[in-house]
C-alpha cells in the first residue's frame, strides 16, 4: 500500500522531534492517508523518553489541567466499554500502554489487566508499578483470551494495522470488543491546520485515519461496528499545539477557540477531533 502513491497530499514537518521532512499521501481506495517513509526499520529514533504528544511543560499551568483532564477521562474511557465485561471475570488488555496511567486507573478499580507496551522505558515502568505487561504482541500467550482490547492513539503508529487487528482478533472471546481511539483526517481542525496539524505527528504517525478507512479495514477483519464515541478534549489540545506549530504568539487562547468549534463543527458532521470505535467480532463470518 504505500508503494502506491494514488495522490500526493502535502508535505509537513515533524514539530514535535526531528524537524524533518515528510509526504502525506491518500489512498482513494482505503480512505486513509499515510506518511512516505523509506522504511519503518528505525522508528525508535523518532521517540525520545518523554515522548508525548499531547502534554505540555511538565511545569506548566496548561500542563497541570491537562493532567486533571487525563484523570477524568480515565472514567470516560472505562464507561465506553465496562457494559462488555464479565462482572465476575473481566478480562482487558491494554495495546499501548504507555506508562501504564489507565491501567493503573482500572488496577484501583479492582480490575485486571495485560498490558502491551513496545517501548523500552515505558515498558520497564509498566513492571516496576507491578502490571502484567508483555513487550511486544507476539509474546502475549496463544491461549490468553480477553472481553475487551483497547487500542488509545496507537492504530496509527503501527506499521501494518491490517495484520496486527487479525492478530488481536485472535485473542478475543466470541463476543469481544475493540476499543480504538484515533485522530479523525476528516475533522474540522485538521482541515483548518493542514500540514500543520499536530496529530499528524509525523514520522510516530504513520497512518492517518478517516471514520469510513478506519471503518473499512474494521469490516474486513470480520468485525461490526457497536458504537462510535469522541474524546472531546483532545481537539482543544491538537489545537493549541497546531497554533504553537504555526509561531501563533496566542496559541493557548486560539487553541481553545479552534478546538471549540471543531466540537461543534462535529456535532454536525460527526467527524470529531479524535474518534472512538467500538468493534464487536462478526460472528456470522465464522460459522
Amino acid at each position: 500500500m504505500k508503494h502506491r502513491k494514488s495522490k500526493f497530499l502535502f508535505r509537513t514537518k515533524d514539530f514535535a522531534q526531528s524537524r524533518e521532512y515528510f509526504d502525506i499521501y491518500w489512498d482513494d481506495l482505503k480512505k486513509v492517508g499515510w506518511t512516505d517513509l523509506k522504511n519503518t526499520d528505525n522508528l525508535e529514533k523518532y521517540y525520545s523518553q518523554n515522548y508525548c504528544p499531547h502534554s505540555l511543560n511538565s511545569v506548566s499551568l496548561q500542563d497541570r489541567f491537562y493532567k486533571m483532564v487525563r484523570r477524568w477521562m480515565c472514567w470516560v474511557k472505562w464507561k465506553m466499554f465496562r457494559s462488555f465485561l464479565n462482572v465476575k471475570h473481566p478480562k482487558i488488555l491494554d495495546f499501548g500502554a504507555g506508562t501504564g496511567y489507565f491501567a493503573d486507573y482500572l488496577k484501583k478499580r479492582g480490575l485486571k489487566v495485560d498490558l502491551v507496551e513496545s517501548n523500552q522505558n515505558a515498558y520497564k515502568q509498566c513492571q516496576e508499578k507491578g502490571h502484567s505487561v508483555y513487550l511486544n504482541l507476539c509474546d502475549v500467550p496463544s491461549n490468553a483470551s480477553y472481553q475487551v482490547i483497547t487500542l488509545w492513539h496507537v492504530l496509527e503508529h503501527l506499521p501494518n494495522p491490517w495484520n496486527e487487528i487479525k492478530e488481536l482478533d485472535k485473542l478475543l472471546e466470541d463476543n469481544g470488543v475493540l476499543v480504538i481511539a484515533v485522530p479523525n483526517f476528516k475533522s474540522f481542525d485538521a482541515k483548518k491546520y493542514k500540514d500543520h496539524w499536530a496529530a499528524l505527528d509525523v514520522p510516530r504517525h504513520l497512518w492517518h485515519f478517516t471514520p469510513s478507512g478506519l471503518l473499512n479495514l474494521l469490516e474486513q477483519a470480520g468485525f461490526k461496528l457497536v458504537k462510535k464515541r469522541t474524546l472531546f478534549f483532545d481537539s482543544f489540545y491538537i489545537s493549541q499545539l497546531s497554533e504553537k506549530y504555526k509561531g501563533s504568539k496566542l496559541w493557548i487562547v486560539k487553541g481553545l477557540f479552534f478546538g471549540a468549534i471543531s466540537n461543534v463543527v462535529g456535532q454536525f458532521t460527526g467527524n470529531f477531533s479524535s474518534m472512538v470505535f467500538i468493534a464487536q467480532k462478526n460472528l456470522r463470518n465464522y460459522r
